[in-house]
This record gives structure tokens, sequence and C-alpha cells, in this order.
């Protein structure tokens, strides 16, 4: 079951049923194709602060992490909860994992679940390592 970037985000963005897809691309552009680059990166700055998504999806499509990066003023109370946050990642993805295989078999369902904690397992640590590079400088 391939998923386009369109009927991702239609259904990220609150589109349902069976034209979805559709409704989502004649809000965005008007012709009910897939986006351009151009198109893409509109969106992107459109949503400002909320594109983390479009990225995520981006980069994982590509094999890539998206992390939000550190500002120079983070403060150690700040790493630290970044790695607290981290641990608890870290504590959903090993639950996630059990029980997963407590049947012998990881379903399409479950591996769904785990590749998403995963990423996001992966995106903390970088956003913690980006911390503590800032606070070196």
């Amino acid at each position: 079951n391939s998923v386009t970037s369109n009927s991702y985000f239609a259904n990220l963005l609150g589109f349902k049923g069976d034209n979805a897809n559709t409704q989502f691309s004649n809000y965005v552009n008007g012709n009910g194709k897939n986006f351009t680059t151009r198109e893409l990166i509109r969106l992107i700055e459109l949503m400002g602060n909320d594109s983390k998504p479009i990225l995520d999806y981006m980069c994982d499509k590509a094999g890539f992490v998206c992390s939000e990066r550190a500002t120079p003023h983070k403060h150690i109370e700040d790493i630290r909860d970044i790695l607290q946050k981290f641990s608890i990642d870290n504590g959903l993805l090993n639950a996630s994992f059990l029980n997963a295989i407590k049947d012998n078999n990881i379903d399409e369902e479950e591996t769904k679940q785990l590749k998403e904690l995963s990423y996001q397992f992966r995106a903390r640590l970088l956003q913690f390592e980006f911390a503590l590079s800032e606070k070196l400088k």
C-alpha cells in the first residue's frame, strides 16, 4: 500500500474520505495533481513552525532524520529536558518492541508504530547533540 505525499498530508491535515487526496490538492493548488517542488516549499513556508510533519515525511522518504535545531540560548535545564524526553522516547520504543514480539510476529501496524517511534528517538538524540554543540560555542 503506497502513500503519496498528497494523501499523507491530506490525512495529516484532516481531509478525510475517498476523495481526501483530491480535496487537499484542490485546496492547496487547485489542480488536483501532486505538488511541484516549488509548491511544496511554499507549503512549508506557509506552515512555518507547524511544518515539521512535512519535513519528517520528506526526510523519512530520503532516509534522513529531521530534528529541531537548538537555539544558542539553551540553558542546562533545557538540555536536561531534551535528554529526559529522549529517555521517554527510548522507553516507548522498547515497550512497543517488546509488545510487538510477544506473538513472535511483527505485523504491519506494529512495524509502522516502531518506525515512527524509532524516528522520534533518533530526532530527539540529534536535538540533544545540537543543544550540546550550541552550549560549547
